[in-house]
């Protein structure tokens, strides 16, 4: 994506409505700090006893995991689509299933005795832990830097994914006006890409929409071309935010060719003459992708008869 300073028309572009959706955050942070509680206790807890690091890694990976996933479902159930706020939710989550892991990796360790609560007691118990070492891989207790470095990481498996697939959930755009999420996309891999990418985004941002009439829609060649995303609000439509990304090829030595993904202008909001011209090169797009599976019906057909 370009830098911000040089785009042409810094207001034809999509913002995320911060604002909106306060209403489903309270269910939502309930929801989601108390699954992220539960999951972060069941990782201390069976961490405890394994000594295999791989499966360390893939439970908290996949406990991280389980928690980004629903917060993105939930973050989309519920309208939150702020990623300010939905970001610092996915961010408390990691934080609750942390500290919930080491709640409940103590209470294991303390052969279910004592159940210590206190972020103070939890901390000075760390610290006798790293000098004294709790853990043992192959073999060797870690201690000091070495165990600091394992709860880092343990850390970050566990949290990472959260914030991670919570903004993979709200990737789309949300329409303020109906209070939904963008619901129908056109998307369009392969379109010839005339002149210089750049000026082709200048041209769009300065709502140049005649550019729209020059693109053709070209068979699987290796030459480069555009791709083009358009997600749109299908009740009110009054939302419609366009993505071009430009993908140059290269062959190489052994005649391989490698495609590279330039995003050109991302969130682009197209107005009411960008998206009859849209609508005008989509129509034209299916026309040529119904004519291209046609023939490579055909010549399938073709090949059964002769063999």
């Amino acid at each position: 994506m370009r830098p911000e300073s040089q785009i042409v028309n810094p207001n034809r572009h999509y913002r995320v409505p911060e604002d909106a959706g306060f209403g489903g955050l309270a269910p939502l942070a309930l929801l989601v700090l108390t699954l992220a509680a539960v999951l972060g206790a069941v990782y201390g807890a069976v961490s405890m006893h394994l000594s295999n690091l791989l499966l360390n890694i893939a439970l908290a990976l996949g406990c991280g995991g389980v928690v980004g996933v629903v917060l993105g479902k939930l973050t989309r159930t519920f309208k939150v689509p702020g990623r300010k706020i939905g970001g610092s939710l996915a961010v408390l989550a990691g934080g609750v299933m942390v500290y919930a892991a080491w709640v409940a990796w103590m209470y294991e360790l303390f052969i279910r005795m004592f159940l210590v609560l206190s972020p103070i007691e939890i901390f000075e118990f760390m610290r006798v832990a790293m000098e004294e070492g709790t853990r043992t891989y192959g073999g060797r207790t870690l201690t000091d830097v070495v165990l600091v470095l394992v709860w880092t990481a343990e850390a970050g498996l566990l949290a990472v994914p959260v914030w991670l697939l919570h903004r993979r959930a709200i990737a789309r755009p949300f329409c303020a006006a109906c209070g939904q999420w963008a619901n129908e996309e056109w998307f369009m891999p392969r379109l010839s890409c005339p002149g210089d990418p750049r000026e082709l985004a200048e041209r769009l941002e300065a709502e140049d929409y005649g550019v729209f009439d020059a693109l053709t829609p070209i068979a699987r060649v290796r030459q480069p071309h555009l791709k083009l995303t358009l997600s749109r609000c299908s009740r009110c439509r009054s939302l419609n935010v366009l993505t071009a990304v430009a993908v140059a090829c290269a062959v190489d030595e052994t005649g391989a060719a490698h495609f590279t993904d330039r995003e050109i202008c991302a969130g682009l909001m197209v107005n009411e003459d960008g998206l009859t011209r849209l609508q005008a090169l989509k129509s034209r797009w299916d026309e040529f992708v119904a004519a291209e599976d046609a023939a490579e019906s055909f010549d399938d057909d073709e090949s059964v008869e002769e063999e």
